[in-house]
Order: structure tokens, then C-alpha cells, then sequence
């Protein structure tokens, strides 16, 4: 993997980043992937008949364990892991041939506590909060001084 001073990533780097994003998205999913096998085949003579997800779900624990969820995992990250590395690969390139890529990649970098002064600027809110109570009181609502009473 070379490293340019460029803000692209290589074509490498794109392919090892979808393959160790398929990893944990593949491990992840694979009980739910369970459940809806087991959903989808029809049971025969015999074989457990799941009335829904939740019932499928307590079945399988009761009867196989907590590793019946996870069974077929390591093949189903050997599949999918290559497949994220491709659609990762794939949309990079497509968005810059298109054009459709942002020029300054978003980062992980510290925010300068200035920066915060200037995009979040203090302001009194108490101009608005009299604002509101009179929008409100002119719809015959006393929300901010419910106590207060007229006095004649």
C-alpha cells in the first residue's frame, strides 16, 4: 500500500477497509440470518415448526443453545466480507467518476474549542422566551405565568 498525499484512498485500501467492514457486519447479522432460515423452510415429518420470530428465536435457545445462533458465521464472513470489499471499491469509484464525491472528506480530527464559539454563538434567549409567551398568550394560553393574576 503506497501513501500519497492525496485525499483518495487507493484502490487497496478501499477493498481492505470493505473486507474488515464485511467482517463485523457479517458476524453481527448471522443470528437473525438464523432465525430467518429457519422461518423460510418448510418442516417436515418431525422437524420443529416455528409459529413466528419470537417463538423461533426461544426455541432454537431452548433446544440448541446460545451457538446455534451463530452457527455457519465463519463461512458467512468468508462470503460476505469480499462482497462489502467490492461494493466499497465499486461506490468510491462510481462517485468520483461522477463526480458526486464531497471535496473535503469529513475527519476524526479535534475540534479547536474556538471553533465551537463560532459555530454555536451565545445568545440571551430571553428576548424569545417573551416572544413566545406573548404568541401563546394571544392564542388565550398562560404557559410561562400561570400563577400571575390580572389586577383590577
Amino acid at each position: 500500500m503506497k501513501r500519497d498525499n492525496s485525499t483518495q484512498a487507493s484502490a487497496s485500501n478501499l477493498m481492505i477497509a470493505g473486507a474488515m467492514a464485511g467482517v463485523p457486519a457479517a458476524f453481527l447479522t448471522t443470528p437473525a440470518d438464523v432465525i430467518k432460515t429457519r422461518l423460510q423452510v418448510v418442516p417436515r415429518d418431525g422437524e420443529t415448526a416455528y409459529a413466528g420470530i419470537r417463538n423461533c428465536t426461544h426455541t432454537i435457545y431452548k433446544q440448541e443453545g446460545l451457538s446455534a445462533f451463530f452457527k455457519g458465521s465463519g463461512l458467512r464472513v468468508i462470503r460476505t466480507s469480499p462482497q462489502f470489499a467490492i461494493t466499497l471499491f465499486t461506490y468510491e469509484k462510481l462517485s468520483r467518476l461522477l463526480g458526486l464525491t464531497a471535496k473535503d472528506p469529513p475527519t476524526n480530527a479535534p475540534v479547536d474549542p474556538r471553533d465551537y464559539r463560532s459555530a454555536f454563538p451565545t445568545r440571551e434567549i430571553g428576548h424569545k422566551t417573551k416572544d413566545i409567551d406573548g404568541l401563546l398568550q394571544n392564542m388565550g394560553l398562560n404557559i410561562l405565568k400561570p400563577f400571575d393574576k390580572e389586577k383590577k
